[in-house]
């Protein structure tokens, strides 16, 4: 895979802290499967944010924990974000039906406390996937 990460130009002191933050966008990108190409800051500038450390990064990845048991919930949710919401097209992608993709958001809604069916926890969702996939990629590279 190409991947390519610029930063502006910088003070020659402020250059270990824009290289740290390179290789953040390049870890970004890669753990959320971002196509080949060229990342600035202000591609993955909600990704970058949403995972820098603190006390919600932790509930964040808990919360996604039922779907180590149920890779195929975490499956229909990742697709039915992708689709926008689109049960239809969530189904035809699985090989489901639409009301079997429903019955796998509201087991998730139940198992996670979030529901992706819902306008404002949509974000709760794609969130704690981000942070589920980063933390997955930096597990990857330290094993």
């Amino acid at each position: 895979m190409d991947l390519h990460v610029g930063a502006a130009l910088v003070a020659v002191a402020d250059i270990p802290a824009a290289v740290a933050q390179c290789a953040d966008v390049c870890e970004i990108a890669v753990a959320t499967h971002r196509p080949p190409g060229v990342y600035h800051l202000e591609d993955v500038l909600i990704e970058y944010q949403l995972t820098r450390p603190g006390p919600a990064l932790q509930l964040l990845l808990d919360r996604l924990t039922p779907l180590d048991r149920h890779p195929d919930w975490e499956d229909t949710l990742r697709v039915y974000l992708r689709h926008h919401c689109d049960r239809r097209l969530t189904a035809a992608e699985l090989h489901l039906h639409p009301n079997s993709v429903d019955y796998r958001l509201s087991r998730l809604a139940d198992a996670c406390g979030f529901d992706a069916t819902d306008p404002a926890q949509r974000a709760v969702a794609h969130t704690a996937l981000c942070v589920r996939d980063l933390a997955a990629h930096r597990a990857r590279r330290r094993a």
